[in-house]
C-alpha cells in the first residue's frame, strides 16, 4: 500500500502533484531582512539546490521588489527578519515553465521538519484521504507552542495525534525584530492520502452454497 503526503504550511510548503492538469501550486521559501523603511535588505533562498539557477534568479528579482509596513519596536522604525513563503502557479504547457506568483506570507522559517509515523488508520484503509490544519506559536528557541489541531468531523483520532507530534517535533527559525528572536506565528495544513494500491484477486471467486 503506498502512502502519500503533501504539506503546506502558511508559511510552508509544498510539495504539490500536479497530474495531468495545466498548472499546478507550488511553493518556495526565503529567509528575509527588511530594513526600518520595510525595503529588503537580504534574501537568501531556501532549498536551492531543488531549482535551477535561472529560476532562483528570476524570482529573486521579483521578491526583492516587495514591500512590507515598517515593524516597530518601542515605537521606533526597525529591521525585521522572517521566512518569506511565496505561493506560486506554474503552468505546464510553457516552454520553459511560466511562473506566477499568486501570494506572499511572512512566517517563522520552517528549517526542519519531521513526521512522527504514518496514521494507522489511514495505513489501513485504501483509498483514504484527509486533511488537518496544525496552528501554534513558535517560542524564539523556534519550537512550537501551543499547538491545535482543526479538521473536519469525524476525522480520526490518529490523525489528529500525527498532527500534533509532527509539529512538535518541526524546528524553525524565529523572527526577528532588531536582531532579537521574537515569538512568531505558524500555520500548517497537511493532507494525507493512502493509495490503494493492493493488487488485485483475479482468482474464481468461491461458490457459496
Amino acid at each position: 500500500m503506498k502512502k502519500s503526503l503533501w504539506v503546506l504550511l502558511s508559511g510552508l510548503a509544498l510539495q504539490t502533484s500536479a497530474h495531468a492538469e495545466e498548472s499546478y501550486r507550488t511553493a518556495v521559501w526565503f529567509d528575509a531582512l527588511f530594513d526600518a523603511t520595510g525595503q529588503v535588505r537580504e534574501l537568501q533562498a531556501q532549498d536551492e539546490a531543488e531549482q535551477t539557477p535561472a529560476f532562483w534568479a528570476q524570482l529573486r528579482s521579483r521578491v526583492l521588489r516587495a514591500r512590507i509596513p515598517p515593524v516597530s519596536e518601542q515605537g521606533q522604525p526597525a529591521t525585521f527578519r522572517t521566512g518569506v513563503r511565496v505561493s506560486l502557479e506554474v503552468r505546464k504547457d510553457a516552454a520553459a515553465g511560466a511562473v506566477a506568483i499568486k501570494g506572499l506570507e511572512m512566517a517563522p522559517l520552517p528549517i526542519e521538519r519531521n513526521f512522527v509515523g504514518y496514521p494507522a488508520d489511514a495505513k489501513n484503509s485504501p483509498g483514504w484521504s484527509g486533511a488537518v490544519t496544525v496552528a501554534c506559536t513558535v517560542t524564539v528557541e523556534g519550537l512550537c507552542r501551543d499547538i491545535v489541531v482543526d479538521a473536519l468531523p469525524g476525522m480520526p483520532e490518529s490523525v489528529r495525534k500525527f498532527g500534533k507530534a509532527s509539529l512538535e517535533a518541526w524546528r524553525f527559525r524565529p523572527q526577528e525584530v532588531n536582531g532579537k528572536p521574537v515569538e512568531g506565528r505558524a500555520l500548517v495544513s497537511l493532507q494525507l492520502e493512502t493509495s490503494d494500491s493492493q493488487p488485485k484477486d483475479f482468482r474464481e471467486p468461491r461458490r457459496v452454497f
